[in-house]
């Protein structure tokens, strides 16, 4: 199902059930009863929305800056792999051939394994650090010349530790979640800012659905997007192997 509609029914089902709990309110207490504790009801929310609000907006932001972090770990990663392979090229046989072809079989697996994987929030093979290690030793196992291949070494080794640096952070981006006690606290937070609004009084029936279905629907989308967002991978807004299946293309 689209997502977009997935998320209409996130919040009509959080005005329904605002609304439900609105009509239920005012057949148990009486508006009078409702006046009386107006004043009480009235702090004891301005508390509790204030944190979830501020709660809600913190996370949303972090898991929406984690996306962005992953996305630009990405993009790194898939462009030391094409300087690993280029800058491979001028070092001798049989290693340059070795490393480029390892290369390519790395890169492969990030797109056709690793990727389907992170997205399906599964466990990734080692298949990929183990190519990265072949690629490793391959390299360790030139034995240079000249000084300018010595340089020419160094720089492909440096390439690949920045690979390993940027798959250990892509792995990490994928096995990241939102706490779950943090989704108790927002759920929960969630739930008693919207009953709160209907313990108090002197509102139209229609105009107090009006008020608690808008924050319900409002805390619904805001739920619903930290739901979507907190796999970079998955979800709404997904991290694609793009990166990487244009570093294919430039392997020849």
């Amino acid at each position: 199902m689209n997502v977009y509609v997935i998320g209409l029914l996130w919040v009509a089902g959080a005005v329904v059930v605002s609304s439900g709990l609105m009509i239920a309110i005012r057949r148990i207490f009486s508006e009078e009863h409702r006046h009386a504790s107006d004043e009480a009801a009235n702090r004891v929310f301005t508390i509790v929305a204030g944190l979830e609000a501020v709660l809600a907006a913190f996370v949303l932001i972090d898991v929406f800056s984690a996306v962005d972090t992953a996305r630009t770990n990405s993009l790194q990663e898939a462009d030391s792999l094409v300087a690993v392979y280029w800058d491979a090229d001028l070092l001798p046989a049989p290693a340059r051939d070795q490393i480029q072809k390892l290369v390519h079989e790395y890169t492969n697996t990030v797109v056709n394994q690793e990727w389907p994987a992170m997205r399906a929030e599964k466990p990734v093979a080692e298949t990929g650090k183990e190519q990265l290690d072949q690629i490793h030793d391959a390299i360790a196992a030139v034995v240079p010349s000249t000084a300018a291949m010595e340089d020419r070494q160094t720089q492909v080794a440096n390439d690949l530790t920045t690979v390993y640096s940027d798959r250990q952070q892509r792995l990490d981006a994928a096995a990241t979640r939102v706490n779950s006690i943090v989704w108790l606290a927002l759920i929960v937070g969630g739930a008693l800012s919207v009953g709160l609004t209907c313990l108090f009084g002197g509102t139209k029936l229609r105009t107090h659905i009006i008020v608690a279905g808008t924050l319900a629907g409002t805390l619904a989308v805001l739920l619903y997007a930290t739901y979507q967002l907190q796999n970079p991978f998955g979800g709404a807004v997904q991290v694609s192997p793009e990166a990487f299946s244009s570093a294919l293309s430039q392997f020849s």
